[in-house]
């Protein structure tokens, strides 16, 4: 059974926002037997929920799915720049250092890509504003070997 004191969810939508820890408030219904995730009136319909501490959601069945992110350690990080374009615009994200990578794709990315760091990692997520949420539908260009050079990897979970 998960232990639910420490529970890894992050909300990730194209909110400027976003990403942040989701703490809901979870019920057990004992009489139909369900699991309930009160999100104190918050509207789950356009977030994308993302488990960082294991398989809790697919565990207690909500419906999940897999989805694919670039993978960099932390200490892989170093100045660079990464360019994408989709839907005909073209987003350059320029980074000196972790924080810079992870502020400026949450901000300069039109809502099309997050970053989060757990564990060690800085994850780089596809929002809502993606269609499925596919991370191989925005090829990120590699200015002057940046990803390559941090090691970056696709992976998908």
């Amino acid at each position: 059974m998960t232990d639910l004191t420490d529970l890894k969810l992050y909300s990730i939508t194209g909110d400027t926002n976003s990403p942040s820890p989701f703490t809901p408030n979870i019920k057990y219904d004992s009489a139909s037997k369900a699991l309930y995730l009160d999100t104190a009136g918050d509207d789950l319909k356009d977030q994308l929920i993302i488990d960082f501490g294991g398989n809790f959601l697919k565990e207690y069945g909500f419906a999940t799915k897999e989805i694919g992110a670039y993978k960099i350690s932390t200490d892989d990080v170093v100045s660079g720049s990464i360019e994408f374009t989709i839907d005909d615009n073209t987003y350059t994200i320029d980074f000196n250092d972790n924080t810079d990578l992870i502020n400026n794709i949450n901000s300069g990315t039109g809502g099309y890509l997050k970053a989060v760091e757990y564990d060690g990692f800085i994850y780089i997520i596809p929002t809502n504003k993606v269609p499925n949420n596919d991370i191989d539908t925005i090829v990120l260009n590699n200015i002057e070997g940046s990803l390559s050079e941090m090691n970056a990897q696709k992976n998908h979970s």
